[in-house]
Protein backbone atom coordinates (compact mmCIF):
# COMPACT_ATOMS: atom_id res chain seq x y z
CA UNK A 1 0.00 0.00 0.00
CA UNK A 2 2.81 2.15 0.65
CA UNK A 3 4.87 1.56 -2.26
CA UNK A 4 1.71 2.05 -4.38
CA UNK A 5 1.19 5.69 -2.89
CA UNK A 6 4.66 6.57 -3.19
CA UNK A 7 4.66 5.64 -6.90
CA UNK A 8 1.09 7.13 -7.21
CA UNK A 9 1.98 10.56 -5.92
CA UNK A 10 5.13 11.06 -7.61
CA UNK A 11 3.07 10.23 -11.09
CA UNK A 12 1.05 13.43 -9.83
CA UNK A 13 2.81 15.85 -8.45
CA UNK A 14 3.16 18.40 -10.93
CA UNK A 15 -0.46 17.73 -12.22
CA UNK A 16 -2.76 21.11 -11.92
CA UNK A 17 -4.89 20.74 -14.54
CA UNK A 18 -7.34 18.59 -12.53
CA UNK A 19 -9.21 20.85 -9.38
CA UNK A 20 -11.26 18.34 -7.11
CA UNK A 21 -13.00 21.65 -6.19
CA UNK A 22 -13.99 21.80 -9.43
CA UNK A 23 -13.33 25.02 -9.55
CA UNK A 24 -15.44 26.54 -6.87
CA UNK A 25 -12.99 25.89 -4.19
CA UNK A 26 -10.45 28.47 -2.13
CA UNK A 27 -7.42 26.74 -4.16
CA UNK A 28 -6.92 24.13 -6.68
CA UNK A 29 -7.21 20.88 -5.06
CA UNK A 30 -5.10 18.65 -6.88
CA UNK A 31 -4.32 15.18 -7.16
CA UNK A 32 -1.03 15.76 -4.59
CA UNK A 33 -3.13 17.93 -2.49
CA UNK A 34 -5.73 15.00 -2.20
CA UNK A 35 -3.30 12.18 -2.03
CA UNK A 36 -1.00 13.46 0.37
CA UNK A 37 -2.82 13.30 3.71
CA UNK A 38 -3.48 9.87 3.62
CA UNK A 39 -0.28 8.67 2.53
CA UNK A 40 0.59 10.86 5.93
CA UNK A 41 -2.23 8.61 7.47
CA UNK A 42 -0.92 5.47 6.03
CA UNK A 43 2.90 6.08 7.22
CA UNK A 44 1.28 7.00 10.60
CA UNK A 45 -0.23 3.57 11.10
CA UNK A 46 2.77 1.56 10.00
CA UNK A 47 5.12 3.70 12.57
CA UNK A 48 2.45 2.92 15.71
CA UNK A 49 2.25 -1.04 14.48
CA UNK A 50 6.08 -1.59 13.88
CA UNK A 51 7.33 -0.33 17.28
CA UNK A 52 10.95 -1.27 15.94
CA UNK A 53 10.66 0.47 13.38
CA UNK A 54 13.05 3.56 13.30
CA UNK A 55 12.26 6.47 11.89
CA UNK A 56 15.21 7.97 10.91
CA UNK A 57 15.10 12.09 10.77
CA UNK A 58 18.74 12.92 8.93
CA UNK A 59 18.75 14.46 5.17
CA UNK A 60 22.33 14.58 4.86
CA UNK A 61 23.31 15.65 8.73
CA UNK A 62 21.14 18.68 9.92
CA UNK A 63 22.41 20.97 7.33
CA UNK A 64 19.63 20.78 5.11
CA UNK A 65 17.30 21.68 7.88
CA UNK A 66 19.11 24.10 9.33
CA UNK A 67 18.79 25.69 5.98
CA UNK A 68 15.22 24.86 5.47
CA UNK A 69 14.48 26.42 9.02
CA UNK A 70 16.34 30.40 8.49
CA UNK A 71 14.31 30.08 5.25
CA UNK A 72 11.17 29.68 6.78
CA UNK A 73 11.71 31.58 9.66
CA UNK A 74 12.66 34.53 7.52
CA UNK A 75 9.66 34.21 5.01
CA UNK A 76 7.65 33.83 8.48
CA UNK A 77 8.91 37.58 9.30
CA UNK A 78 8.26 38.89 6.06
CA UNK A 79 4.69 37.64 6.49
CA UNK A 80 4.29 39.47 9.12
CA UNK A 81 5.16 42.41 7.83
CA UNK A 82 3.92 41.94 3.72
CA UNK A 83 1.47 43.79 2.04
CA UNK A 84 -1.29 41.55 1.77
CA UNK A 85 -1.18 39.57 5.39
CA UNK A 86 -4.07 37.09 3.91
CA UNK A 87 -2.34 36.09 0.73
CA UNK A 88 1.18 35.48 2.24
CA UNK A 89 -0.73 33.50 5.19
CA UNK A 90 -2.58 31.19 2.37
CA UNK A 91 0.33 30.37 0.50
CA UNK A 92 2.89 30.49 3.23
CA UNK A 93 0.34 27.06 4.97
CA UNK A 94 0.70 25.19 1.39
CA UNK A 95 4.54 25.62 1.48
CA UNK A 96 5.29 24.62 4.07
CA UNK A 97 2.84 21.89 4.35
CA UNK A 98 4.51 20.60 0.63
CA UNK A 99 7.86 20.64 2.54
CA UNK A 100 7.06 18.80 5.38
CA UNK A 101 5.34 16.41 3.37
CA UNK A 102 7.49 15.91 1.09
CA UNK A 103 10.33 15.66 3.84
CA UNK A 104 8.67 12.78 5.27
CA UNK A 105 7.78 11.27 1.44
CA UNK A 106 11.28 11.44 0.78
CA UNK A 107 12.16 8.10 3.32
CA UNK A 108 10.24 5.84 1.18
CA UNK A 109 11.84 6.80 -1.90
CA UNK A 110 14.31 4.36 -3.76
CA UNK A 111 15.20 4.22 -7.51
CA UNK A 112 12.59 1.42 -8.02
CA UNK A 113 9.62 4.05 -7.21
CA UNK A 114 11.00 6.86 -8.63
CA UNK A 115 11.14 4.99 -11.70
CA UNK A 116 7.73 3.61 -11.56
CA UNK A 117 6.56 6.97 -10.57
CA UNK A 118 8.23 9.15 -13.34
CA UNK A 119 6.89 6.51 -15.84
CA UNK A 120 3.17 7.04 -14.85
CA UNK A 121 3.94 10.57 -14.50
CA UNK A 122 5.29 10.64 -18.26
CA UNK A 123 2.31 8.86 -19.81
CA UNK A 124 0.18 11.04 -17.72
CA UNK A 125 1.75 14.07 -19.22
CA UNK A 126 1.37 12.59 -23.31
CA UNK A 127 -2.05 11.44 -22.21
CA UNK A 128 -3.62 15.20 -21.65
CA UNK A 129 -1.04 16.17 -24.60
CA UNK A 130 -2.92 14.10 -26.95
CA UNK A 131 -6.53 15.23 -25.53
CA UNK A 132 -5.14 18.46 -25.35
CA UNK A 133 -3.94 18.64 -29.36
CA UNK A 134 -7.32 17.01 -30.30
CA UNK A 135 -8.99 19.79 -28.87
CA UNK A 136 -7.16 22.55 -30.55
CA UNK A 137 -7.86 20.49 -33.99
CA UNK A 138 -11.49 20.95 -33.00
CA UNK A 139 -11.18 24.84 -32.15
CA UNK A 140 -9.97 25.40 -35.02
CA UNK A 141 -11.07 23.33 -37.86
CA UNK A 142 -13.95 21.20 -36.24
CA UNK A 143 -12.27 18.08 -37.76
CA UNK A 144 -13.05 16.77 -34.30
CA UNK A 145 -15.58 16.29 -31.36
CA UNK A 146 -13.99 18.56 -28.51
CA UNK A 147 -13.04 16.58 -25.12
CA UNK A 148 -14.29 17.11 -21.76
CA UNK A 149 -14.40 15.15 -19.09
CA UNK A 150 -16.11 17.49 -16.85
CA UNK A 151 -15.24 20.45 -14.37
CA UNK A 152 -12.77 18.68 -12.81
CA UNK A 153 -10.51 18.61 -15.79
CA UNK A 154 -9.16 21.43 -17.47
CA UNK A 155 -8.44 20.83 -20.60
CA UNK A 156 -8.06 23.51 -22.41
CA UNK A 157 -5.21 23.50 -24.88
CA UNK A 158 -2.28 26.35 -24.53
CA UNK A 159 -1.48 28.20 -28.07
CA UNK A 160 0.58 31.00 -29.69
CA UNK A 161 -2.59 32.93 -30.57
CA UNK A 162 -4.11 30.66 -33.57
CA UNK A 163 -0.76 29.63 -34.66
CA UNK A 164 -0.38 26.38 -32.63
CA UNK A 165 -0.79 24.73 -29.29
CA UNK A 166 1.94 23.61 -27.08
CA UNK A 167 2.84 20.60 -25.35
CA UNK A 168 2.01 20.84 -22.11
CA UNK A 169 1.33 17.91 -20.36
CA UNK A 170 -1.02 18.11 -17.22
CA UNK A 171 0.52 21.46 -15.90
CA UNK A 172 -2.02 24.64 -16.94
CA UNK A 173 1.54 26.47 -17.68
CA UNK A 174 4.10 25.07 -20.56
CA UNK A 175 7.07 26.28 -18.60
CA UNK A 176 6.50 24.20 -15.72
CA UNK A 177 4.81 20.76 -17.85
CA UNK A 178 8.87 21.23 -19.47
CA UNK A 179 10.37 21.75 -15.97
CA UNK A 180 8.14 18.39 -15.33
CA UNK A 181 9.20 16.63 -18.20
CA UNK A 182 13.37 17.26 -16.78
CA UNK A 183 12.29 16.00 -13.76
CA UNK A 184 10.98 12.58 -15.68
CA UNK A 185 14.09 12.57 -18.28
CA UNK A 186 16.03 12.57 -15.30
CA UNK A 187 14.78 9.92 -13.45
CA UNK A 188 14.23 7.74 -16.08
CA UNK A 189 18.13 8.70 -17.46
CA UNK A 190 19.01 7.22 -14.24
CA UNK A 191 17.59 4.31 -13.67
CA UNK A 192 15.48 2.98 -16.44
CA UNK A 193 18.09 2.48 -19.04
CA UNK A 194 17.71 -1.42 -18.75
CA UNK A 195 13.48 -0.26 -19.95
CA UNK A 196 12.30 -2.01 -22.92
CA UNK A 197 11.03 1.52 -24.53
CA UNK A 198 13.80 3.36 -23.12
CA UNK A 199 15.20 5.02 -26.34
CA UNK A 200 11.02 5.68 -27.05
CA UNK A 201 10.47 7.52 -24.15
CA UNK A 202 13.65 9.04 -24.29
CA UNK A 203 12.84 10.45 -27.56
CA UNK A 204 9.21 11.73 -26.84
CA UNK A 205 10.52 13.20 -23.64
CA UNK A 206 12.66 15.26 -25.76
CA UNK A 207 10.34 16.06 -28.68
CA UNK A 208 7.67 17.36 -25.68
CA UNK A 209 10.07 19.67 -24.39
CA UNK A 210 10.93 21.20 -27.68
CA UNK A 211 7.25 21.56 -28.60
CA UNK A 212 6.30 22.90 -25.74
CA UNK A 213 8.02 25.91 -27.35
CA UNK A 214 8.46 27.71 -23.95
CA UNK A 215 12.58 29.67 -23.94
CA UNK A 216 13.07 28.64 -20.36
CA UNK A 217 12.02 25.33 -19.88
CA UNK A 218 13.48 24.16 -22.52
CA UNK A 219 16.97 25.70 -22.00
CA UNK A 220 16.73 24.23 -18.42
CA UNK A 221 15.75 20.86 -19.81
CA UNK A 222 18.67 20.64 -22.73
CA UNK A 223 20.97 22.32 -20.73
CA UNK A 224 20.69 19.60 -17.64
CA UNK A 225 21.33 16.79 -20.76
CA UNK A 226 24.80 18.46 -21.99
CA UNK A 227 25.74 18.43 -18.24
CA UNK A 228 24.83 15.24 -17.77
CA UNK A 229 26.88 14.37 -21.48
CA UNK A 230 29.76 15.95 -19.63
CA UNK A 231 30.28 14.49 -16.09
CA UNK A 232 28.61 11.20 -16.30
CA UNK A 233 30.93 9.62 -19.53
CA UNK A 234 31.42 6.49 -17.70
CA UNK A 235 27.19 5.13 -17.71
CA UNK A 236 26.58 6.64 -21.29
CA UNK A 237 26.39 4.82 -23.56
CA UNK A 238 27.34 6.90 -27.02
CA UNK A 239 26.37 5.04 -29.54
CA UNK A 240 22.71 5.09 -28.42
CA UNK A 241 22.85 8.33 -27.64
CA UNK A 242 24.06 9.61 -30.70
CA UNK A 243 21.34 7.25 -32.58
CA UNK A 244 18.45 8.81 -30.01
CA UNK A 245 19.98 12.21 -31.02
CA UNK A 246 19.86 11.75 -34.78
CA UNK A 247 16.61 9.69 -34.51
CA UNK A 248 15.24 12.68 -32.44
CA UNK A 249 16.07 15.00 -35.04
CA UNK A 250 15.28 13.47 -38.18
CA UNK A 251 11.54 12.82 -37.29
CA UNK A 252 11.35 16.50 -35.99
CA UNK A 253 12.39 17.60 -39.49
CA UNK A 254 10.39 15.84 -41.17
CA UNK A 255 7.40 16.56 -38.47
CA UNK A 256 8.20 20.32 -39.14
CA UNK A 257 7.96 20.31 -42.99
CA UNK A 258 4.94 18.41 -42.45
CA UNK A 259 3.34 20.77 -40.27
CA UNK A 260 4.82 24.06 -42.56
CA UNK A 261 2.81 22.92 -45.21
CA UNK A 262 -0.46 20.78 -43.90
CA UNK A 263 -3.80 22.59 -44.02
CA UNK A 264 -6.79 22.35 -41.76
CA UNK A 265 -9.31 23.54 -43.13
CA UNK A 266 -7.01 26.67 -44.47
CA UNK A 267 -5.42 27.00 -40.92
CA UNK A 268 -2.01 26.23 -42.09
CA UNK A 269 0.92 25.64 -39.35
CA UNK A 270 3.47 28.58 -40.08
CA UNK A 271 6.56 28.05 -38.54
CA UNK A 272 8.05 31.03 -39.28
CA UNK A 273 5.78 33.34 -37.44
CA UNK A 274 5.94 30.26 -34.84
CA UNK A 275 9.62 30.72 -34.61
CA UNK A 276 8.96 34.93 -34.54
CA UNK A 277 6.53 34.66 -31.93
CA UNK A 278 8.59 32.60 -28.97
CA UNK A 279 11.77 34.06 -29.59
CA UNK A 280 10.52 38.05 -29.46
CA UNK A 281 11.15 39.91 -26.25
CA UNK A 282 9.97 43.36 -27.38
CA UNK A 283 7.51 45.21 -25.78
CA UNK A 284 4.44 43.35 -24.71
CA UNK A 285 5.71 39.66 -25.61
CA UNK A 286 5.87 37.21 -22.61
CA UNK A 287 10.06 37.82 -22.97
CA UNK A 288 9.87 41.58 -22.51
CA UNK A 289 7.46 41.35 -19.47
CA UNK A 290 9.92 38.95 -17.74
CA UNK A 291 13.03 41.25 -18.34
CA UNK A 292 10.78 44.18 -17.07
CA UNK A 293 9.68 41.89 -14.23
CA UNK A 294 13.46 41.19 -13.26
CA UNK A 295 14.53 44.93 -13.36
CA UNK A 296 10.67 45.80 -11.48
CA UNK A 297 12.22 43.50 -9.06
CA UNK A 298 16.00 45.06 -7.93
CA UNK A 299 13.90 48.30 -7.86
CA UNK A 300 11.20 47.20 -5.36
CA UNK A 301 14.40 45.09 -3.41
CA UNK A 302 16.63 48.24 -2.76
CA UNK A 303 13.66 50.94 -2.16
CA UNK A 304 13.70 50.89 1.11
CA UNK A 305 15.82 49.11 4.43
CA UNK A 306 12.90 47.14 4.97
CA UNK A 307 12.24 46.25 1.52
CA UNK A 308 15.84 44.81 1.33
CA UNK A 309 15.56 42.57 4.99
CA UNK A 310 12.29 41.39 4.38
CA UNK A 311 10.76 42.61 1.23
CA UNK A 312 6.63 42.86 0.55
CA UNK A 313 5.92 40.44 1.99
CA UNK A 314 6.01 37.08 0.58
CA UNK A 315 4.01 35.79 -2.17
CA UNK A 316 2.78 39.11 -2.28
CA UNK A 317 3.89 41.47 -4.35
CA UNK A 318 0.29 42.76 -6.25
CA UNK A 319 0.48 45.83 -4.72
CA UNK A 320 4.28 47.01 -6.86
CA UNK A 321 3.39 44.41 -9.59
CA UNK A 322 -0.34 46.22 -10.35
CA UNK A 323 0.48 48.28 -13.47
CA UNK A 324 1.61 44.77 -15.02
CA UNK A 325 -0.82 42.15 -13.31
CA UNK A 326 -3.93 43.86 -12.40
CA UNK A 327 -6.52 41.19 -12.74
CA UNK A 328 -4.48 38.29 -11.75
CA UNK A 329 -2.29 37.15 -9.26
CA UNK A 330 1.14 39.07 -9.62
CA UNK A 331 4.90 37.15 -9.40
CA UNK A 332 8.17 38.17 -10.24
CA UNK A 333 8.25 35.22 -12.95
CA UNK A 334 11.90 34.52 -11.12
CA UNK A 335 12.44 32.39 -8.27
CA UNK A 336 15.62 34.55 -7.39
CA UNK A 337 13.88 37.74 -7.80
CA UNK A 338 10.88 36.48 -5.70
CA UNK A 339 12.89 35.69 -2.90
CA UNK A 340 15.22 38.59 -2.95
CA UNK A 341 12.00 41.61 -3.59
CA UNK A 342 9.33 39.11 -1.56
CA UNK A 343 11.20 38.37 1.36
CA UNK A 344 14.66 40.07 1.33
CA UNK A 345 17.98 39.52 0.79
CA UNK A 346 19.10 37.35 3.95
CA UNK A 347 16.14 34.76 2.17
CA UNK A 348 17.89 34.87 -1.03
CA UNK A 349 21.24 33.76 0.07
CA UNK A 350 19.77 31.46 2.15
CA UNK A 351 18.18 29.97 -0.76
CA UNK A 352 21.31 29.89 -3.22
CA UNK A 353 23.13 28.09 -0.05
CA UNK A 354 20.18 25.49 -0.24
CA UNK A 355 20.32 25.21 -4.16
CA UNK A 356 23.92 24.95 -4.24
CA UNK A 357 25.33 23.18 -1.81
CA UNK A 358 25.29 19.96 -2.96
CA UNK A 359 26.78 21.05 -5.89
CA UNK A 360 29.89 21.32 -2.76
CA UNK A 361 28.92 18.18 -1.26
CA UNK A 362 29.47 16.18 -4.81
CA UNK A 363 25.74 15.41 -4.80
CA UNK A 364 24.76 11.60 -7.21
CA UNK A 365 21.79 13.87 -8.43
CA UNK A 366 23.58 17.35 -9.80
CA UNK A 367 21.93 17.64 -12.85
CA UNK A 368 18.81 18.37 -11.30
CA UNK A 369 20.80 21.33 -10.19
CA UNK A 370 21.44 22.37 -13.47
CA UNK A 371 17.50 22.18 -14.26
CA UNK A 372 15.73 23.89 -11.45
CA UNK A 373 18.62 26.67 -11.30
CA UNK A 374 18.55 27.78 -14.85
CA UNK A 375 14.80 27.09 -14.90
CA UNK A 376 14.69 29.85 -12.34
CA UNK A 377 15.83 32.72 -14.05
CA UNK A 378 12.47 33.40 -15.67
CA UNK A 379 10.04 31.54 -13.56
CA UNK A 380 9.05 31.50 -9.79
CA UNK A 381 8.68 27.79 -8.71
CA UNK A 382 8.95 27.39 -5.32
CA UNK A 383 4.93 26.73 -4.89
CA UNK A 384 5.27 23.37 -6.72
CA UNK A 385 5.44 20.61 -4.81
CA UNK A 386 7.72 19.05 -7.90
CA UNK A 387 10.33 21.77 -7.11
CA UNK A 388 10.60 20.71 -3.78
CA UNK A 389 10.69 17.37 -4.23
CA UNK A 390 13.48 17.55 -6.76
CA UNK A 391 15.59 19.26 -4.41
CA UNK A 392 15.06 16.79 -1.73
CA UNK A 393 16.19 14.38 -4.40
CA UNK A 394 19.48 16.26 -4.92
CA UNK A 395 19.91 16.63 -0.95
CA UNK A 396 19.49 12.82 -0.68
CA UNK A 397 22.01 11.96 -3.30
CA UNK A 398 24.74 14.16 -1.23
CA UNK A 399 27.64 11.16 -0.29
CA UNK A 400 28.42 12.64 2.77
CA UNK A 401 26.38 14.69 5.32
CA UNK A 402 28.98 17.37 6.25
CA UNK A 403 32.13 17.98 4.24
CA UNK A 404 33.71 19.06 7.47
CA UNK A 405 33.17 15.74 9.06
CA UNK A 406 32.94 13.30 6.45
CA UNK A 407 30.06 11.60 7.88
CA UNK A 408 28.06 9.12 6.03
CA UNK A 409 24.62 10.16 5.50
CA UNK A 410 24.08 6.23 5.58
CA UNK A 411 21.73 6.60 1.89
CA UNK A 412 22.93 3.69 0.13
CA UNK A 413 20.15 2.85 -2.21
CA UNK A 414 21.38 6.23 -4.92
CA UNK A 415 24.72 4.14 -6.54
Amino acid sequence: MLNFLSILIIAVLGIDRIDFFRGDGPFILTPFLLLSPILLFVLMINFFNRPNLKFRVDLNGWTFYLLMGSILSILLLSLLFSNDVSMSAKRMVLLMYQIIVLVVFSKMWCPRILLKGAYIGFFIFMLFNIILTANWIYLHTGLLTYIDFGPIFDLTPITIGPLTTRFCGFARDPNYGTFFLGVFFYIIYKYGKNSLFYKLIIFLLIFSAIFSLSKSGGASFFLMILFILCTDRKHINYKATISIVFLSAFFMVIFLIFLHGFSLNQYSIDIIAIAKEITSVGEGTSGGTHLILLSRGVDVAFDSIKNLLLGVGIFAPQEVLFDIFPEEYANFHSIYMSFLAESGLISLMLFLLLLFYPFAAKSRHSALIVLIAMFGIFYQVHLSPIFWWALILVWKGIQHCELVTGKSCGYNCYS
